[in-house]
């Protein structure tokens, strides 16, 4: 099912990129943010990301699961074979 997600762009740099999420089909979405950052590391770059602000119950196992999928996962598959695998 596609899920309506909209995001705000809160920060733009060489070193980091943040997005508040401003409308999703679950609520407890709107107002995290999400961000990565970027530090040179050798020859390459090292992303770290973080997905914060999330209100008092915090976040879902489901979404912990689904950025494991679309980071380890979907994005190696992506940068490896020019495919990415979609959340099924």
């Amino acid at each position: 099912a596609v899920i309506p997600m909209a995001f705000e762009i809160t920060e733009s740099s060489s070193d980091r990129v943040s997005w508040r999420c401003t409308e999703n089909g679950s609520p407890s979405w709107i107002g995290t943010v999400l961000s990565w950052d970027f530090t040179p590391v050798g020859d390459g770059t090292r992303v770290d990301f973080a997905h914060n602000n999330w209100g008092e119950s915090g976040p879902a196992g489901e979404i912990g699961k689904g950025w494991d999928h679309f980071i380890s996962t979907s994005l190696k598959a992506y940068l490896n074979s020019g495919k990415g695998m979609p959340w099924e």
